[in-house]
């Protein structure tokens, strides 16, 4: 295949005719990937469209890889995707041909309309959405939609280029990243594609098609800025400002659909592209409402006219002087209450001084660093903050410096960020100095911070840029500063308990900077007298890393203590906080002091809820602690072995069901919470239906460290399979969820990936099965390094030797825990590989060590499902051994135990009890 007239086709140098077959008319085209040419095809003289890659995309990709992968986007047979029907090289560069469409493209209108009707607008959309979901249903991302891709033609809406950038990328070599060719357009790049365009699916798309749709409406993309970094940059600062901003006329459900499918997280936004278009048709766009539309918003401005004019006159009146002392009265109240500790007051004031004054940058500033303290999502603080940035000049110095900073959170440059927070609360406001949040917000960037770097004098030759000391000290000095004050204290404790470990699996994690990220863990130890992280590199998944356990009783310990004390100032300066109670109640439990004579766990967590429940049910939060705070009193009733009470305490929880009037983040809290505590009282069918509303958007790992999302129909049975392991059976539901999952995975999933993801999606239900439905199911899976793995494959197999190495090695990796302080799953597991493998002796006697360790257990005990099953199971099993010893006593304990926990359940649950009802 040649160019007449020139042996390499370039971005300058047009080519007469390419491949001795398509005689070339005019370029039509130029863009961030190829170049495109309206041919003749000298065969049959009809009109096609070449593209020629550019140069710098050309070289970085293997031809032959290519020209492979660019049959994926032949085979797309759809009246709306132009086909795909030749491909080869040019020169040195790949091409391929097209059917052309003669029409005019969406990016070249809107150059000229600027907006189009908002009919219009989501007309286009939805006739994009069409071709588009028959791709997504192939398995083909677009990853480059943009105006310039699709075609307005005299018969309908044409979507150019489905298949090819995923062509590019996947026949790409190493140095594709060094071209500074983006596959993909900022303008319209998702944010998950602008930070590294690997784990991209169909969400994507939907993003950059809400991009188009946008733009088409308001004249503009949702993200501009003056270079391409820039561009993408903002998009994870902020959201774009709302389309009704820029045209009045927009129905509020098109706002919806298009800002839900711009959100940053992919998970929120629509999942599957007929999604957005059905969101966009629940809305009428009919003349007669546009009309009445019209005609409210004009008698808003006669309105507004009015009061302007009133305005005008009132302040001619008594003086424009007014107007300004009362913006800065509302500063100065705000910061006179962040001067107690009141943020809510605070909050309060700055808004109305930004209400009133919408581009004062004091106001801004003040706003924007509370909210960001308080924890706000990003969306709400960044664009105050970045605003403020924009306006230092108005500031004074100081708060020039802090403005600084915080742009610098919002652009995510955190080394930046905790440098000039360093520098200011080295220096202190002279104006204001009981202001603490410089000093509050550098230590949290410092906890916030997980970059390791290089370090000769550490001992893993590595160290975290910032030390967890420093923070620790910060807050303590603002907590012995502010001791009776209880709103300082209600800020304050849940970062200390943070950056001070009350348990020995604490862990922090750190990130290396370079061509590829690097990462990192870290235990607490004890340097001197300071507790330190020594980071150590993890070189890939599941490595395994051993703590230095011995100085981890004596950090736990001081660090315990250290927050009780000041738990038991913060509840008596507090008596009605039912947040001091529960704080004191849960350092209580890490020290071991559940109930007796005197303060105790139990004591403190009774206090908490008699507290909350004085508190309004409506307060923010208030249903969500509530709930929070009787599971923390059934997991008290746990450790002390009193089962009944426990479980009639569950009972009555699960009954009251689910929240009311409450947002989607705190019903998933509130659902983890019901989860555990149907588990433990045996409603496996409870656990299931919970466990399935989370079906959307649910991931999977595969063996290369790539996340993919299933299909929903495959992860509601999934969940069904973990839910179902979890509780111990039956096995015939266990094995049938499983032939399920397995059928759709080879229906629905490309073949490359099914069976990497149902090792990963069966590999740990099936272990959590093995005691209901033998060792042959987990073994099938293949060889493993989990050496619960390896000794179900031993069992299966009937060598009971190697199952016995195999359970001596999983016990090795907990012996630097008390029996109490390994997870009941763990336990379970251990004990049943143990049992199974003819060691009835060492059974009991490791059972008999965890549960009557209970009261050391992790306070993770009935944090989900599979750890508070784990718990039952357990005790039905030491049921059994006993049962087979004749040991009566032990055999009554925990057979009542069990039945005093799931003897209320479902039917499944009930069965399995069985074997222990007879023990009595």
């Amino acid at each position: 295949m040649t160019v007449k007239g020139s042996r390499t086709v370039s971005d300058t140098v047009r080519p007469d005719v390419i491949a001795d077959r398509y005689r070339v008319e005019v370029e039509i085209g130029r863009g961030g990937m190829a170049t495109v040419y309206l041919c003749t095809d000298l065969r049959d003289n009809s009109r096609v469209a070449v593209k020629v890659l550019r140069a710098e995309l050309g070289s970085a990709v293997v031809e032959e890889r290519f020209l492979r992968e660019i049959a994926f986007a032949s085979d797309l047979d759809h009246p709306r995707i132009p086909k795909v029907f030749d491909s080869g090289v040019v020169g040195d560069l790949p091409f391929y041909v097209m059917t052309y469409i003669e029409g005019e493209s969406l990016r070249a209108h809107l150059d000229r309309v600027k907006q189009l009707t908002i009919d219009e607008a989501v007309r286009i959309t939805k006739a994009i959405i069409e071709p588009m979901a028959y791709a997504h249903k192939r398995g083909i991302v677009h990853r480059d939609l943009k105006p310039a891709n699709v075609i307005l033609a005299a018969d309908g809406v044409y979507v150019l280029d489905f298949g090819i950038a995923r062509a590019i990328l996947a026949s790409a070599d190493d140095s594709l990243t060094s071209t500074g060719v983006a596959v993909g357009t900022p303008a319209y790049m998702s944010p998950e594609q602008a930070l590294s365009g690997q784990d991209i699916d169909a969400r994507s798309d939907i993003y950059s098609l809400a991009c188009v749709t946008y733009e088409m409406i308001a004249g503009i993309p949702p993200f501009v800025g003056a270079t391409a970094q820039a561009v993408m940059a903002r998009r994870f600062i902020a959201p774009p400002p709302p389309l009704r901003e820029t045209r009045e006329m927009v129905p509020e459900q098109i706002e919806k659909a298009v800002s839900k499918a711009l959100c940053k997280a992919p998970a929120d936004r629509w999942q599957h592209v007929e999604d957005f278009g059905a969101a966009l048709s629940e809305t009428s766009t009919s003349p007669s409402l546009y009309a009445a539309r019209a005609h409210l918003s004009t008698r808003r401005r006669r309105v507004t006219t009015i009061v302007l004019v009133a305005t005008a006159v009132l302040l001619t009146a008594t003086g424009a002087y007014s107007w300004s002392v009362a913006r800065r009265d509302y500063v100065a109240q705000g910061r006179t209450a962040l001067e107690s500790w009141d943020l809510r007051g605070a909050e309060s004031a700055f808004r109305r001084a930004v209400a009133r004054k919408p581009d004062d940058a004091t106001a801004q500033l003040w706003l924007g660093q509370l909210l960001m303290i308080r924890g706000a999502p990003a969306e709400e603080w960044q664009p105050l903050a970045l605003r403020s940035a924009d306006r230092k000049a108005d500031l004074e110095d100081f708060d020039r410096m802090r403005a600084e900073a915080l742009a610098s959170a919002a652009s995510d440059d955190n080394s930046n960020r905790c440098d000039l927070l360093g520098r200011l609360a080295s220096r202190r406001d002279p104006r204001h100095l009981a202001d603490f949040t410089v000093s509050l917000a550098f230590a949290d960037c410092i906890v916030d911070d997980p970059l390791v770097v290089p370090d000769a004098a550490s001992r893993s030759g590595f160290s975290f840029r910032r030390s967890y000391h420093q923070a620790t000290s910060l807050y303590e000095g603002l907590a012995t500063r502010n001791a009776h004050n209880p709103s300082a204290f209600r800020i304050l404790m849940p970062r200390l308990e943070r950056v001070l470990p009350v348990n020995k699996n604490t862990l922090r994690m750190g990130v290396a900077k370079g061509d590829a990220a690097v990462s990192f863990i870290a235990w607490p130890e004890l340097a001197s007298d300071t507790v330190a992280y020594v980071p150590q590199r993890l070189s890939g998944p599941g490595t395994a890393i051993s703590p230095r356990r011995g100085p981890l009783e004596r950090i736990v310990s001081r660090n315990v203590d250290r927050l009780q004390k000041l738990a038991a100032l913060w509840t008596r300066n507090a008596p009605d906080d039912p947040d001091a109670h529960e704080m004191l109640a849960r350092m209580l439990e890490a020290g071991g002091r559940m109930e007796g004579a005197g303060t105790s766990a139990l004591a403190q967590t009774a206090l908490a809820r008699r507290a909350a429940s004085r508190l309004a049910r409506s307060e923010s939060g208030g249903q969500l602690r509530e709930l929070r705070l009787a599971a923390m009193q059934v997991r008290l009733l746990l450790k002390l072995n009193r089962f009944p009470a426990a479980a009639s305490l569950a009972d009555s929880v699960l009954e009251k069901g689910q929240l009311t009037a409450v947002d989607d983040t705190t019903r998933e809290a509130a659902d983890e919470v019901l989860a555990g505590l149907a588990a433990l009282t045996g409603r496996l069918y409870r656990v299931i239906d919970i466990e399935r509303r989370y079906a959307s958007g649910y991931p999977v790992q595969l063996s290369s460290g790539e996340v993919k999302v299933l299909p929903d129909e495959i992860a509601e049975d999934a969940l069904a399979l973990e839910s179902y392991a979890a509780l111990g059976g039956p096995a015939d539901s266990i094995l049938a969820v499983r032939d399920r999952v397995s059928e759709r995975l080879a229906s629905l999933v490309p073949a490359a990936e099914a069976e990497d993801m149902r090792i990963s999606l069966f590999s740990r239900p099936l272990s959590l099965a093995a005691p209901s439905v033998g060792p042959g199911p987990g073994s099938a899976l293949g060889s493993s390094s989990d050496m619960f793995v390896t000794g179900l494959r031993a069992l299966h197999r009937g060598d009971s030797r190697a199952a016995r190495l195999a359970v001596d090695s999983l016990s090795a990796l907990h012996s630097d825990n008390a029996p109490g302080e390994i997870t009941m799953d763990a336990v379970l597991q251990e004990a049943w590989l143990r049992a199974a493998s003819g060691d009835t002796a060492g059974t009991v006697r490791f059972l008999d060590a965890s549960l009557r360790g209970l009261s050391r257990a992790p306070p993770n005990l009935l944090a989900r499902p599979m750890l508070a099953a784990s718990l039952v199971r357990a005790m039905i099993l030491r049921a059994k051994l006993a049962h087979h010893t004749r040991d009566a006593a032990a055999a009554r304990k925990w057979g009542d135990a069990a039945v005093a926990l799931w003897g209320r359940g479902d039917q499944p649950m009930l069965k399995s009890l069985e074997a222990v009802r007879e023990t009595h």
